[in-house]
């Protein structure tokens, strides 16, 4: 079953069968501090205290502010994060964001929803865990929380890796 959150006319947030949130950003926005908080809100609605892999389509977004990049950088119910864009401009959003903010997941960028979801689905019995368990938080046999490894947050061009 999906679940749908109201995000009203500059995003959508939503729940798909596989476990995976996607969020959507309307075409042109600029997504301020106020906007990162109110789609993070949606997210952590959808997750219901869970961690869960977020896809999120970028495409056709003007620009990121610095406050919301400082918005995104806080801990979430999110444990792997996909950002989808078709364009440069996508692409060099992404890569300002993730290059100069830190952020308590693997993320990276892909042009495709396929090659995303293929990064998502990959990892998501490591990233499952009760919220409360922060990334961050020690694991067991001194793993990585949600299998993270320093290469998780370079970007790639949406190529399964090998």
């Amino acid at each position: 079953m999906e679940s749908v959150a109201e995000g009203g006319p500059l995003m959508s947030a939503r729940l798909d069968p596989s476990g995976v949130v996607w969020l959507r950003w309307a075409w042109g926005l600029e997504i301020t501090g106020e906007l990162a908080r109110e789609a993070m809100r949606l997210v952590d609605e959808l997750n219901d205290g869970r961690q869960r892999p977020l896809l999120v389509d970028m495409t056709g977004t003007a620009v990121l502010t610095r406050a919301a990049r400082l918005q995104f950088g806080q801990p979430c119910s999110v444990s792997r994060l996909a950002l989808v864009g078709r364009s440069a401009v996508d692409r060099v959003i992404a890569n300002f964001a993730v290059g100069v903010s830190k952020h308590p997941m693997p993320m990276r960028f892909f042009t495709t929803e396929s090659g995303a979801l293929t990064w998502l689905h990959r990892h998501r019995a490591a990233d499952e865990r009760p919220r409360d368990a922060l990334p961050g938080d020690p694991q067991p046999g001194g793993a990585q929380p949600g299998g993270a490894r320093p290469d998780d947050a370079l970007l790639t061009d949406g190529r399964p890796e090998g």
